[in-house]
């Protein structure tokens, strides 16, 4: 534990060692017994606590993930508060649930997902994907230098950055007829904790994963489970945790979660005879309207979240597609919504 926490690497800052991680040490981590995963992750929560002198929160969205969160900084801590920032974007069926849980304060952004798609554009597949498309979309003087990176792969020193060039199976985004951005997260959900942050003096604790994507993975090798900064503290201590982890923990300590969206656990069994925690219901319960991710989820042998949307909630359904304009995104991304 000691050795991954940055005693072997790191660098050091006003509040000790940022842990910096390799995928050797995050594979090693994601191996291990869902047992040794509780005690790490407390471990790293309790490093936390010590170094933002107990002034935490839990960033609770109601979904798998943060249940799983919320119940193991409790464990340890359990007047921990939890924060539910309700964008407007959540599934009716997670709002109710969120109000079920006891010590949750809720909390709401100042401008809605239409107006900011509507000055920003949308958010399509992934943030890393967006970002790029976005700032491709909107050349200026003092972007031309980024937009070379990502359209080429070369930087200003004329060196190849291959790993900073969008993807060519993406590069037909560039010239959609919309826009797109990543910009929702900023506004809907940022902003409303980076408020609460600044009216309380308190600091986060997600329940983001590496297995999230890639741009997730990145920022947790690079900053490590605890990340200290002048304004900008927060904690991943499910940072290196499976999918089969969370299923599993909620399973064996029969935690109530979301039942009607994400369905029954259910244990399966991979090629080599490993046991794996999945659910029979939505893949995850993110914002509704959200693209981000759909691209793998659509990979899957089930319907994905907008066809399921068309069956389940049709009045939002309708709304999504025809008020906010998301039809024509999937038929030019190519993703099937009926």
């Amino acid at each position: 534990i000691f050795r991954l926490q940055g005693h072997r690497r790191g660098e050091n800052n006003r509040r000790g060692v940022i842990m910096k991680l390799t995928n050797e040490d995050l594979k090693e981590l994601q191996e291990k017994s869902l047992s040794e995963k509780i005690e790490i992750s407390r471990t790293i929560l309790q490093d936390y606590y010590k170094k933002t002198n107990g002034k935490i929160y839990v960033a609770f969205s109601g979904g798998k993930d943060s249940v799983v969160l919320l119940d193991i900084v409790r464990s340890v801590y359990p007047n921990t508060i939890g924060v539910y920032s309700n964008t407007g974007l959540e599934y009716p069926e997670i709002v109710e649930f969120v109000k079920t849980v006891p010590n949750i304060q809720i909390i709401r952004p100042k401008v809605s997902f239409k107006e900011v798609i509507q000055k920003h554009g949308y958010p399509v597949f992934s943030k890393k994907i967006s970002r790029m498309v976005s700032i491709i979309q909107n050349p200026t003087e003092r972007n031309h230098k980024t937009r070379k990176l990502y359209i080429e792969g070369v930087n200003s020193n004329g060196i190849k950055s291959p790993n900073w060039k969008i993807p060519d199976k993406y590069l037909y985004l560039i010239d959609a007829p919309f826009k797109m951005s990543d910009a929702c997260c900023k506004y809907l959900k940022k902003a409303p904790f980076q408020n609460f942050e600044a009216e309380t003096k308190m600091n986060r604790i997600l329940g983001l994963m590496a297995i999230d994507g890639e741009y997730r993975k990145y920022s947790i090798k690079k900053r490590g489970f605890n990340h200290y900064a002048e304004r900008n503290n927060y904690s991943t201590p499910l940072g290196f945790w499976t999918r089969s982890d969370v299923w599993e923990y909620i399973y064996k300590n029969k935690l109530p979660y979301c039942k009607v969206l994400y369905g029954d656990i259910i244990l399966q069994k991979t090629l080599d005879g490993n046991a794996v925690y999945n659910n029979d219901g939505l893949y995850g319960t993110g914002c509704m309207f959200c693209m981000f991710g759909i691209e793998q989820e659509n990979k899957l042998k089930r319907p994905n979240r907008f066809q399921l949307m068309k069956e389940t909630h049709p009045k939002l359904y309708k709304y999504c597609m025809d008020d906010l304009g998301i039809q024509k995104v999937l038929e030019y991304i190519k993703i099937p919504y009926r």
